[in-house]
């Protein structure tokens, strides 16, 4: 499992020390703490993030809004505002921002949690944010998984875990139901094999059988219809033969 990146933009210094204890007690990777516009930009530049929290009011050249219009602008990620609720008219830019979740300040641990699941679902949906009343609402408890940028997010228990595609070594239809195993271990959703093969844009995870997928990436050695990954058997199947053995290349 990858950990999820996330880079703190807050002015107060003490507000993003805790926000930062609290997402690495959690499991988060926190990629800087900075506080203004132009060194939030100038992080992503080193080490690109999954997920930005950002305070709406910072101070300098750039505030919180036009730094998320510039970084939404040049990366492919979702922002969560940092807000007290300021005056209509700041509150009308935010909204033009589409930020992908809100989070009122002060919040809680759980509060934080919820935010980053709403913003990821938010963004995996395309959906903007609305402004907050008193905290974030919580995603549909059927949405297991959402997909940003080259990973999918499965659902752990009370927070979301990154698994990014090209950890993916095959996928196995079980009913209704689809196992993935990943080089760190195995996770299960109530989605169908075909369906998470339309959502999934990723070349080299292909399908083999109606009821299994590889990442050719990860195949070790092929025998008659069959595709291994370390000991594991991957069938292929008459119907998917051609299009299976078109990505192996003769010399």
């Amino acid at each position: 499992m990858a950990l999820v990146k996330v880079l703190i933009v807050e002015d107060e210094a003490l507000v993003a020390r805790d926000i930062a204890a609290r997402l690495q007690h959690a499991g988060y990777h926190i990629v800087d703490c900075v506080d203004t516009g132009r060194d939030a930009l100038e992080a992503l530049e080193k080490e690109v993030a999954d997920i930005v929290l950002l305070d709406i009011n910072l101070l300098g050249p750039l505030d919180g809004i036009e730094t998320a219009e510039r970084i939404k602008h040049k990366y492919d990620m979702p922002v969560i505002f940092l807000t007290s609720l300021s005056d209509q008219a700041t509150a009308d830019r935010a909204r033009k921002a589409r930020p992908s979740a809100y989070m009122l300040k002060p919040f809680n641990e759980r509060e934080l949690h919820l935010a980053i699941e709403l913003a990821i679902s938010n963004y995996s949906s395309n959906k903007p944010a609305s402004m907050p009343t008193e905290e974030p609402e919580k995603t549909q408890e059927h949405e297991e998984h959402f997909l940003l940028n080259d990973s999918i997010f499965i659902r752990n228990r009370n927070r979301f875990e990154k698994v990014p595609f090209n950890t993916i070594q095959w996928l196995q239809a079980d009913s209704n139901c689809t196992h993935i195993q990943t080089r760190e271990g195995k996770y299960f959703l109530t989605v169908t094999l075909g369906v998470i093969m339309e959502r999934l844009e990723f070349e080299s995870l292909v399908r083999t059988h109606r009821s299994y997928a590889v990442n050719i990436q990860h195949v070790t050695s092929f025998e008659g219809n069959c595709l291994y990954v370390g000991s594991q058997e991957i069938p292929v199947s008459r119907n998917y033969r051609d299009e299976v053995f078109k990505n192996f290349q003769t010399l």
